[in-house]
């Protein structure tokens, strides 16, 4: 269901690992990590506003969540930790950090996950073996999008149904309460045609471990903070890489201008549609005094 084993349990011997408690919707098919990194740096600049076909082969993997389900999963394997660290990045800021790197989110509120990656190895040569991590990304279908959640009966007993998926993202997207988000404009929410390509989460990891997505819209054109999905998306893989490169050093989170996350019922989770995948080191991130509590 969501892909195979990438290593062996010794592996993962004497490093730290952290769980996160994700919960899963139903009709959610987990994506190819590797692939959609291959449609993303393969696009040429005349395509980069087309939406991703879900359809490419070997994208998505063949099965689909059946069920919503509750786990607990492994969001990050590291060499190094810290024993000091407030339960929220940002908790006291000025105490614990230098500066959050590229002076994030944008403009606006902040919010400050963690990323949950998939931890894999590689062997770049015969006998020694390294550990990456990769991108975790779930595709939901334009079919779950335009279904209504539900139904409501109104005091004179007729029979309505509830908005879709598709109109609550319109309301969420449109929003247009706090000018300093960079949100899609002038979308065409009445073409059917519109979520085609469906949406892509992301999961990130909230302070209490509880597990929020960055909600992508796969549209032609801008989509979420006014770019295009394949410049979003290579945006993360690029952070992505270079973390993967220092990662012994490295620290590695997530920033974003949602003021509010919105809840989908029908698939149980929060989305947001505002994010952007950081890295910088530990000696730019942490003041000394959490440096000194390094523990490995």
């Amino acid at each position: 269901m969501l892909g195979k084993q990438a290593w062996k349990d010794s592996d993962l011997e004497e490093k730290f690992m952290r769980i996160d408690r994700m919960f899963i919707p139903d009709k959610a098919r987990m994506v190819n990590p590797d692939i959609l990194r291959d449609i993303v740096k393969s696009r040429s600049k005349d395509k980069i506003s087309k939406a991703i076909d879900p359809n490419t082969e070997g994208l998505l993997y063949q099965d689909e969540i059946k069920k919503g389900v509750l786990l607990d999963v492994c969001g990050m394997v590291k060499t190094k930790e810290f024993t000091d660290i407030p339960i929220h990045s940002c908790e006291g800021h000025l105490v614990y950090h230098q500066a959050i790197p590229k002076d994030k989110s944008t403009a606006g509120y902040r919010t400050c996950p963690e990323p949950l990656l998939a931890p894999s190895v590689t062997k770049p040569g015969a006998d020694t073996s390294a550990l990456e991590h990769k991108l975790v990304v779930f595709h939901m279908p334009y079919e779950e999008l335009i279904k209504p959640q539900g139904c409501f009966t109104s005091e004179d007993g007729t029979i309505k149904e509830n908005f879709s998926i598709a109109e609550i993202l319109e309301f969420y997207f449109n929003d247009d309460s706090f000018p300093n988000h960079k949100d899609p404009i002038n979308l065409d929410w009445k073409n059917p045609a519109l979520l085609m390509g469906g949406v892509f989460l992301i999961p990130m990891t909230m302070p209490d471990n509880s597990v929020s997505y960055y909600c992508i819209l796969n549209i032609d054109g801008d989509a979420n903070r006014r770019e295009p999905v394949i410049q979003l998306l290579n945006s993360w893989f690029d952070t992505l890489e270079l973390y993967n490169r220092n990662q012994d050093n490295y620290w590695i989170g997530i920033a974003g201008n949602d003021a509010s996350f919105c809840y989908i019922e029908d698939w149980s989770i929060y989305i947001g549609k505002n994010a952007e995948l950081l890295t910088n080191s530990f000696k730019k991130i942490y003041k000394t005094e959490i440096l000194k509590n390094l523990i490995q």
